[in-house]
């Protein structure tokens, strides 16, 4: 069966030698498309993977006062670890405007509380957190971290103050790489 096919074959494209070129080049074509694809697709999975660690949670409790004005009592969080959960972290945030009236959403978090999650972060890929250290977050003047993308578009440079309207100048900024 294989011998009439090939013969065939041969017959016809030596009459049409133009079409055997036409053909490697739709191979070689369709190949490179192929190619093309599945790097388009690697390298979208790795996008989303790296997103939705943007979202994820290390601690997915929340609590919250009845009244959303005011504030869970440090007593009541201090007894919730002491208890043993160890899941949920308070977090202090406070809307602010600068003088160029941006406005700016500050949140705080209980460095002794990120102990462990700092040390896992720091011993990834044998990396260390670059200026993410607990004294320097506990001692003044106290830091305020903020993102790579966040410093460029805002036009902030590392150890800058960030003058306020209705609050004193916060800082020094400490500018994190985007993968610390």
């Amino acid at each position: 069966m294989f011998g009439p096919v090939a013969n065939a074959l041969w017959g016809h494209y030596r009459r049409h030698p133009f079409q055997i070129l036409l053909v490697w080049l739709g191979l070689t074509l369709g190949v490179a498309l192929l190619v093309g694809v599945l790097s388009i697709n690697q390298h979208a999975q790795q996008s989303y993977r790296e997103g939705a660690k943007l979202f994820s949670n290390p601690y997915p409790f929340s609590i919250h006062h009845t009244q959303r004005t005011q504030r869970v009592p440090q007593a009541f969080y201090i007894d919730l670890r002491r208890a043993g959960l160890t899941q949920c972290v308070p977090v202090d945030r406070l809307q602010v405007v600068t003088p160029s009236l941006d406005d700016l959403n500050l949140m705080g978090v209980d460095t002794i509380a990120m102990l462990p999650l700092l040390a896992e972060r720091g011993g990834d890929k044998g990396r260390a957190n670059k200026g993410i250290s607990p004294v320097n977050a506990i001692t003044p003047p106290y830091p305020v971290y903020v993102g790579e993308a966040m410093a460029n578009h805002k036009g902030w440079k590392d150890g800058q103050m960030i003058d306020l309207l209705d609050y004193p100048a916060i800082g020094p900024l400490r500018v994190l790489d985007n993968d610390a």
